[in-house]
């Protein structure tokens, strides 16, 4: 079990909800503060990424393609402000493999005639995306930026995974959209498993370095 410095045991523990921009502690360090929602942060939260349901194809076409919006768009600021090549590209790898998937669905909904139709649990999902975006923005660069947007991959990748599992794939009728969908999962999944192993690799690196990066690297 890894014992991690100040800086990502914040936010290991309380998760990537809400992160504030950086102050200075005791030490002089910046820290990443990290608050859920209950401490009174607006986060477009889970319960509001969970209400509603879909009940056609329509609806289920929209979800998908808020999910995809929201990878595209959180990958594309990752790709840019990340310092770990690892993790550079893996959020070039989002953006191209998410633009693949949304145009490929699409292609299927022009050709099954299928028209995308908004609804709760697409908005919900859009603003769950959002607001993880705008928190990565809040986010100090360098290893601490990486391990966040790591960690918001995580929790993306797992709330979508579990919409298709639970409730897209089950509901889908169009045979050719549902096949679809499994193909989205499957690739969610190994999203899933590239952001788990990368984030696994810089906090065993980084151990006991990442709380005086930016320092002189002397004890504390």
């Amino acid at each position: 079990m890894h014992i991690y410095p100040t800086k990502v045991r914040l936010v290991l523990t309380l998760g990537v909800l809400t992160a504030t921009p950086a102050c200075s502690d005791d030490n002089g360090e910046d820290v990443v503060l990290v608050r859920d929602a209950g401490e009174g942060v607006a986060d477009g939260g889970s319960s509001q990424a969970d209400a509603g349901e879909v009940h056609s194809d329509s609806q289920i076409a929209a979800v998908m393609s808020a999910a995809n919006a929201g990878e595209i768009a959180q990958g594309k600021y990752a790709a840019t402000e990340a310092k770990d090549p690892r993790v550079q590209e893996y959020a070039q790898t989002m953006v191209s493999d998410h633009t693949a998937a949304q145009k490929r669905q699409d292609a299927l909904l022009a050709e099954q005639n299928i028209t995308a139709e908004d609804n709760q649990v697409s908005r919900s999902l859009k603003s769950y995306s959002d607001v993880r975006l705008i928190n990565m923005t809040g986010t100090p660069e360098g290893t601490r930026f990486d391990v966040v947007y790591l960690q918001t991959q995580l929790e993306v990748h797992r709330k979508v995974l579990d919409l298709l599992q639970t409730e897209l794939i089950p509901e889908a009728q169009n045979r050719a959209l549902r096949d679809d969908l499994e193909t989205s999962a499957s690739a969610v999944q190994e999203h899933l498993e590239q952001a788990k192993e990368i984030l696994d690799q810089i906090v065993e690196q980084e151990d006991g370095g990442i709380a005086s990066d930016g320092d002189d690297g002397g004890d504390r």
